[in-house]
This record gives C-alpha cells, sequence and structure tokens, in this order.
C-alpha cells in the first residue's frame, strides 16, 4: 500500500501545482491589463527595455 499512498500524495501535488499555475496566470493577466490602463506604469514598461512582443511581461516560467 505505500505505493498507492505515493501516487495519492503526488496526484494531489500535482493538483495543487495546476491550481496555483492557474491562479499566477489569473494575477499575471490582471497586472498586464492594469499596465495597459495606468500610464505611469506604461511609461516605465516602455523604458525598461523588456517588453515581450505579446504586450506582457516575459515569463519566468
Amino acid at each position: 500500500m505505500p505505493a498507492k499512498a505515493a501516487r495519492l500524495a503526488l496526484a494531489e501535488i500535482a493538483d495543487q501545482i495546476e491550481a496555483l499555475t492557474r491562479q499566477i496566470d489569473k494575477l499575471e493577466r490582471g497586472i498586464v491589463g492594469e499596465a495597459k490602463r495606468d500610464e505611469d506604469m506604461r511609461r516605465v514598461d516602455d523604458n525598461s527595455g523588456r517588453r515581450s512582443d505579446h504586450g506582457g511581461y516575459p515569463s519566468k516560467r
């Protein structure tokens, strides 16, 4: 039974990682949206030289 318990634990951890990934993506979309609406944020972003081609921030993933 230890192998079954390990599989169940790993499946739960994988589910948590997927949920966190969705939350991070949602937060990133919100930040990018706010940056597009905020003049100061756009100015800082344009001056940083780090803006990606798709209009968002470069992903660390």
